[in-house]
């Protein structure tokens, strides 16, 4: 076990459901109606906002963003979101932003190329956990919740839903390196 907000002082966290589909193979139907029910823009973006906590320094205090938030967001709307986590338009300064983000996408890049390049698992309902403190330099990207994990061979024909997911999170972060990069002295 990490804790992943250890050396944060006011970390901003997270936590995005990646996959297409966010039930495994053996889900009842009506867990699979459940599920398909809670986001319509699951399986175009491969991921959804669970929760997300921002300080705000102006306040001295966490404003939080529960699920309903993320199930709100629309594909337009999601790159929103990411960008008030890393506060590309608030505080820390543009560069300190900017090597948040860069630190951020280079984590999310690795995880994308370990999902393309395994062939081992499979994963359903897992999460992206993004952890940033400004304060301190601190960029987190970590893969949680596995406990629907299926070995590869059980499951010849799973999508790659995990793989949209990063491919939208890197895409968001990639945007949002481009417009803060503009904006840095």
């Amino acid at each position: 076990m990490e804790d992943v907000c250890h050396g944060c002082v006011h970390p901003n966290v997270a936590d995005f459901k990646l996959g297409t589909r966010t039930y495994d193979p053996l889900a009842s139907p009506e867990k699979v109606a459940k599920e398909l029910g809670k986001y319509p823009y699951q399986a175009q973006l491969g991921m959804r906002l669970t929760g997300m906590q921002i300080y705000r320094a102006t306040v001295g205090a966490y404003e939080r963003f529960d699920r309903f938030y993320g199930r709100s967001l629309t594909p337009e709307m999601i790159g929103g979101a990411v960008a008030a986590l890393f506060g590309v338009d608030a505080a820390p300064a543009p560069a300190a932003t900017l090597a948040l983000l860069r630190g951020a996408a280079a984590q999310v890049a690795d995880l994308l190329a370990w999902f393309k390049g395994q062939h081992a698992v499979r994963l359903f309902s897992s999460s992206v956990l993004l952890v940033l403190d400004g304060s301190v330099g601190i960029a987190r990207v970590r893969l949680i919740d596995f406990a629907h994990a299926y070995a590869a061979a059980q499951l010849p024909d799973a999508d790659d839903g995990c793989v949209v997911g990063l491919t939208t999170l890197a895409g968001i972060l990639d945007d949002l390196i481009k417009k803060t990069a503009a904006g840095a002295p």
